[in-house]
C-alpha cells in the first residue's frame, strides 16, 4: 500500500528555491520506499492570507492518513520573519485529519540587537515551539542539542542533516584524474556573486595554503584562473540535477555546490 506525503511550502524564495530543491530530492528518494509525494504552497504572498488559507482548507478537505511535511523557514511564511500563522495551519491540518511533520530548515530566531530584532526573534521562538509542541513530528537539519529552545524530554523531534537525501557523488569521485596536476581540490560552498564572493574565495584559498596541506604561492598565482571559473559557472540558476558539479581552473579545481 502506497502512503501519501505531501509537502507543504510558504512564499517561493527567489531566483532560486533551496527548499523546493530539497523537497524534489526527498520526493525522489521517497517513491523508492512506497510513498506518493507531491508538493504544495501556500500561496499568501500573491494571493493574501485569507485566500491562501481558504485554498488551503479546501486541498486537505480529508487528508486522513497522509502526511504533511510542513517546511519551516520564517521568511517563508512572512516577509519580515514574523511567522506567527505557522501554528494555525498546523491545527488547520490536524483538524482536517492529516498527520503533520514540520521541517525545520530555520531552527534559530534571526540575530539583531535593535527592538525590532528582539521581537521578531521572541516572536519565531514562540512559533517554533508551539510548532513543535503542535505537531506530530519535527524534523531538524542540526542536532537537537544545539538547539536551546528545544527542552531534552522533547520525544517528537528527529534530526536528519542536510544533504541525506542528495544524490551521491560516486560518479565525480570514480574520473580519471590527471596525476602530473593532481593538486587538492577546494569545495567553495555558496560563494556570493559579486565582490565579496571574490574576496571569500580568495580567503579561503590562501587559507588553504597557511595550513602547509598545498604551497600558497602557487593558489596565490592561480587563484585569478579560478575565481573566473568560479563566477562564470555560478553565474543564473542552478538546477536540481546540477549537483555536483565543478569549475577547473589552469592550475587547480574548485567544485561549487550551492
Amino acid at each position: 500500500m502506497t502512503e501519501r506525503c505531501v509537502a507543504l511550502l510558504g512564499q517561493r524564495d527567489m531566483p532560486t528555491d533551496a527548499v523546493e530543491e530539497y523537497c524534489r530530492y526527498l520526493g525522489a528518494a521517497l517513491g523508492k520506499h512506497a510513498f506518493s509525494f507531491e508538493i504544495a504552497r501556500v500561496d499568501w504572498a500573491t494571493k493574501g492570507w485569507r485566500r491562501a488559507l481558504r485554498e488551503l482548507r479546501q486541498k486537505v478537505a480529508d487528508e486522513r492518513n497522509t502526511w504533511v511535511l510542513l517546511q519551516y523557514t520564517a521568511l517563508a511564511w512572512s516577509r519580515h520573519g514574523f511567522s506567527l500563522r505557522v501554528p494555525g495551519i498546523i491545527k488547520t491540518l490536524k483538524k482536517n485529519g492529516a498527520r503533520c511533520a514540520v521541517v525545520f530548515h530555520d531552527a534559530e530566531g534571526y540575530y539583531g540587537n535593535r527592538l525590532i530584532d528582539r521581537i521578531r526573534r521572541a516572536t519565531q521562538l514562540h512559533t517554533m515551539r508551539e510548532a513543535l509542541r503542535l505537531a506530530d513530528l519535527s524534523i531538524l537539519t542540526i542536532p537537537a542539542e544545539k538547539v536551546p529552545w528545544i527542552g531534552r524530554d522533547s520525544r517528537n523531534v528527529v534530526f536528519i542533516p542536510v544533504g541525506a537525501n542528495l544524490p551521491s557523488p560516486e560518479k565525480a569521485w570514480s574520473q580519471e584524474r590527471d596525476r602530473e596536476r593532481n593538486l587538492p581540490t577546494v569545495a567553495v560552498f555558496s560563494p556570493s556573486g559579486n565582490r565579496a564572493g571574490a574576496e571569500e574565495v580568495e580567503s579561503i584559498a590562501l587559507r588553504r595554503g597557511a595550513d602547509g596541506s598545498v604551497a600558497a604561492p602557487c593558489y596565490r598565482a592561480k587563484l585569478g584562473d579560478c575565481r573566473e571559473s568560479i563566477e562564470r559557472e555560478t553565474d543564473g540558476d542552478v538546477s536540481a540535477g546540477d549537483h555536483p558539479r565543478s569549475a577547473p581552473g589552469r592550475g587547480g579545481r574548485a567544485e561549487i555546490r550551492r
